[in-house]
């Protein structure tokens, strides 16, 4: 009888707490809509011939496995959440993200490099931030 009288008591303080909880995780808790901004800009590789010409020779462009040689890692904190993917012949890109703070990265470092990687950049709802890279393949 005690048992029972004890059981009787636990399962209605478990079935309020469990009230208690479902109201709380739904009264008030609208959800937001994720808001992105725009991230594009530039690319730029070079050399890749030792000898630059002007106008370029065309065959010293960069081309899309140039590019895909020199991936640039945009990460949010320590994760990885996306990778730049620049556009032959001018090297452009767009990337749509969540707002926020992110870094963008070479994720491999071969050559010289790039002067203004890591960066810390800044998305902000509905609006473009541009940026640009100049890698430095070490080519001379």
């Amino acid at each position: 009888m005690v048992v029972m009288q004890l059981m009787k008591k636990n399962l209605r303080t478990l079935m309020v707490g469990l009230a208690i909880i479902a109201t709380l995780s739904f009264s008030g808790c609208k959800s937001q809509p994720v808001q992105y901004g725009t991230l594009e800009g530039k690319v730029s590789i070079g050399p890749i011939c030792p000898v630059e010409r002007n106008p370029p020779d065309p065959a010293c462009l960069p081309t899309a496995q140039t590019y895909a040689a020199w991936p640039i890692g945009v990460y949010k904190g320590s994760t990885l959440v996306d990778t730049l993917e620049p556009m032959p012949p001018d090297g452009s890109y767009s990337l749509e993200l969540p707002v926020g703070s992110y870094t963008l990265n070479l994720e491999e470092q071969m050559g010289i490099g790039a002067d203004n990687l890591p960066a810390e950049i800044v998305l902000y709802a509905d609006k473009t931030t541009t940026f640009d890279v100049e890698i430095d393949t070490g080519i001379r």
